[in-house]
């Protein structure tokens, strides 16, 4: 019987210490993700690195693509509507 008690309070103790450390590392440590420039690829990337010179070889202004739909395309409405999103000095057209 005496063998069980000790078990017993062994199981106990192993317990206390599980939940001692959880807490400490709920106290502790810092869960939060960061999310920075190196989380997908690092900076150093032979692969970034390229892309980064061809970026500047060659450099481009962001572009909006909209996917619109309409039954009459061809409305005044619809037009005049989609003017409002062209640039007018638009020169590469």
């Amino acid at each position: 019987m005496a063998k069980k008690l000790s078990w017993f309070g062994e199981q106990w103790v192993m317990l206390a210490i599980t939940i001692l450390l959880f807490v400490l590392v709920a106290l502790f440590v810092d869960l939060k993700p960061v999310v920075d420039e190196n989380f997908f690829f690092s900076t150093s990337d032979p692969g970034v690195q390229q892309s980064k010179k061809v970026e500047q070889r060659f450099p481009s202004q962001p572009q909006l693509i909209l996917a619109v739909s309409s039954h009459d395309i061809t409305s005044q409405r619809y037009l005049s509507r989609l003017q409002h999103l062209t640039p007018k000095d638009s020169g590469d057209r």
